[in-house]
């Protein structure tokens, strides 16, 4: 939640009141520069939401120093979201609807099932060389 405040940066940086300080200087339309400063990493979904955010903020802005009347109701109008889907054609030309998601999934479930494998079979490998390395203690004693 963005909480406006007049603190000083120093200040509001120090204090355990917020997670982090977003600074937008008071010409963003003209030089589009924004900071956000934070205690701990910010993750990249954070970041790309409050440019998003800016970015609309500012284009709202300069739109209406147009006096457009009506110019809302234009841009709602306009506004269109695409659903695109992804279909994988094979050799004979046929398609097959495909999810990148899906693909990412198994990609990832195959590469632990893999890891988890190499991770046992060296398990293995290492209690046998163990249990060699004691059995020829033992008979050198």
């Amino acid at each position: 939640m963005l909480v406006p405040t007049a603190e000083p940066l120093d200040s509001a940086i120090r204090s355990d009141r917020y997670n982090g300080v977003l600074v937008i200087g008071a010409d963003v339309a003209a030089s589009p520069k924004a900071s956000l400063y934070m205690h701990d990493a910010s993750s990249v979904e954070l970041e790309s939401m409050l440019a998003s955010r800016i970015e609309d903020a500012v284009r709202d802005q300069k739109l209406k120093s147009y006096n457009i009347d009506n110019l809302q109701q234009i841009l709602d109008e306009t506004e269109t979201n695409v659903n695109l889907s992804t279909i994988r054609v094979d050799d004979k030309g046929e398609g097959e609807s495909t999810s990148s998601f899906l693909s990412f999934g198994i990609g990832l479930f195959s590469t632990f099932i893999l890891y988890m494998f190499l991770l046992m079979y060296g398990q293995m490998v290492m209690t046998s060389i163990i249990e060699e390395k004691s059995n020829r203690v033992l008979e050198l004693v």
